[in-house]
């Protein structure tokens, strides 16, 4: 329909590109419980808009009324209830005249966006995004209000984000302001994998491998199931050792067990506290020799030298000799770690 060499759609025609939309708005759960309007232009003075509280899911044609740009109802026997909003579609109306609808909705991830006060800048994602281009957020609680801010996006933007209240996106037709609402949605979950990429980035990596003492461990209720990763708090290590090395010993704790060459067993391995203790400055000639008998089967022991004034222990050349080597190494480690 064409008024004054302006081509407006038809009544019927809004009518029905309205009903289409709400029924696509609302299964994608951008309407909840009646929630939001639409709006079509015909004529330089004429709209049609939802009432408010309108059933978007079986939307029917006396759910919808006319309109002037001043807000008064005809073609209707009864004055219907309109939303509040109201009077941003028709600021929209009136600042662009190349505006032919105006959708009010609440889409879940730009509700989200608007609550985070976050607005959606311009993005090179895909065509569509290009062409939403921005959306910036507003935030006046008051409608009257938020209608002067929203019509200053009028000739810039293609919608806004309202802080509490979804959002508004209008175009040349309905068919274009639901293809707004559809990249709208896209950019938003592009957005979200962004973010958990860059969250993600932002952590510290570490590497970790087991401290060899996981009876001691912070994390010992795991250490059933982590198969030796298991690592304090705040330390980080190696992923892998060296062959033939175990991890930092901590002051206090028992000695890592060291496998023998042949079967990588510990079992016969010497505890340390079946080892003597470090003795300070022992004369060599007032050694005596004793036994100290090893842990397990071993018919093997280990010679230890103690003084007649009983004070600790050392081990003599001959006990060396004749220790196993497991029990020789654990013993160098324990006293290094001591000193």
């Amino acid at each position: 329909m064409v008024i004054q060499g302006v081509s407006y759609p038809s009544d019927f025609e809004a009518k029905k590109s309205i009903i289409a939309a709400a029924a696509v708005l609302s299964g994608k759960g951008s309407m909840p419980a009646g929630d939001g309007s639409l709006s079509v232009r015909v004529g330089p003075n004429a709209v049609w808009i939802t009432v408010d509280g309108a059933d978007k899911t079986a939307l029917t044609q006396d759910m919808m009324v006319r309109v002037d740009l001043a807000g008064r109802q005809s073609a209707t026997n009864k004055p219907k209830p309109l939303g509040c909003d109201l009077e941003s579609h028709l600021r929209l109306y009136r600042e662009n005249n190349n505006i032919r609808s105006v959708i009010h909705a609440y889409p879940v991830r730009a509700v989200v966006f608007g609550a985070e006060n976050r607005e959606l800048s311009p993005a090179s994602l895909t065509p569509a995004v290009r062409r939403l281009g921005r959306l910036q957020l507003i935030t006046a609680s008051d409608p009257q209000k938020a209608a002067e801010n929203i019509a200053l996006c009028a000739k810039s933007d293609h919608g806004v984000l309202i802080k509490n209240e979804g959002c508004m996106m209008w175009g040349g037709s309905v068919t274009e302001v639901l293809s707004y609402f559809e990249t709208l949605d896209y950019y938003c979950r592009a957005l979200r994998y962004l973010d958990r990429t860059v969250h993600a980035e932002s952590k510290p990596t570490e590497t970790i491998s087991c401290s060899g003492d996981c009876q001691d461990c912070s994390r010992k209720s795991v250490c059933d199931s982590c198969n030796g990763e298991c690592r304090p708090s705040g330390v980080s290590y190696p992923s892998a050792l060296p062959k033939g090395m175990t991890g930092i010993i901590r002051p206090g704790a028992p000695l890592p067990c060291i496998p023998k060459e042949k079967n990588n067993s510990c079992d016969d391995a010497v505890s340390a506290s079946s080892l003597p203790e470090a003795a300070s400055e022992q004369p060599e000639n007032t050694a005596v020799i004793t036994a100290v008998p090893v842990s397990g089967n071993e018919k093997e022991v280990a010679a230890a030298v103690s003084d007649s004034s009983g004070r600790h222990p050392s081990i003599s050349a001959s006990a060396v000799v004749n220790a196993p080597k497991a029990a020789v190494i654990s013993e160098v480690v324990r006293r290094t770690i001591s000193l």
